[in-house]
């Protein structure tokens, strides 16, 4: 995927983010395609954590700060304080129990968090889909989570599968 078509799955998230700087972890940056894209769409002065098994280092735009660090978002302690959104694209199905992650999730955020998932639209799973979680069941089990409010922003045909993928904004 090219970061223009990642701009386009989340773009439509732009409005709900507000004007002032922010601080967002990205957990699963890969090679950062997502991570640009975010960085297109948040506010001048804002920060990206790019974390990864793997990090890569992603070049930082004049108006966002990225910072690549290593991290296993799934069994490592995550350490951050006061950020306002987390951006999981494509890897929120590497996560078994969902309902715990978003437990251990929670006191990183500021006030109210914000999710911006990039999922599979699929209930089954596969080697590099291990725990999928389609859209219908984001929106059940989201609510479950304690948000208040999912939003499809996006969706597309996935290059991988016959299936769609999905872009949402979870607050």
């Amino acid at each position: 995927m090219q970061i223009e078509e990642a701009v386009e799955l989340i773009v439509a998230a732009k409005p709900l983010l507000g004007g002032q700087p922010m601080k967002w972890l990205e957990l699963g940056a890969g090679g950062g395609t997502f991570t640009q894209a975010l960085a297109q769409i948040l506010p001048p002065g804002s920060t990206i954590y790019a974390t990864d098994l793997r990090p890569q280092r992603i070049p930082t735009t004049d108006a966002v700060e990225i910072i690549s660090q290593r991290l296993d978002f799934v069994q490592d302690d995550l350490s951050f304080e006061d950020i306002n959104g987390v951006l999981m694209a494509n890897s929120l199905h590497y996560v078994t129990n969902k309902s715990a992650f978003l437990q251990k999730l929670a006191p990183c955020f500021q006030d109210t968090g914000q999710l911006i998932i990039v999922e599979y639209d699929t209930q089954r799973g596969n080697p590099w889909v291990p725990y999928p979680i389609s859209f219908a069941q984001l929106e059940t089990q989201a609510k479950t989570w304690g948000f208040t409010r999912v939003m499809k922003l996006g969706e597309r045909t996935s290059v991988y599968q016959n299936g769609k993928m999905y872009t949402a904004h979870v607050s």
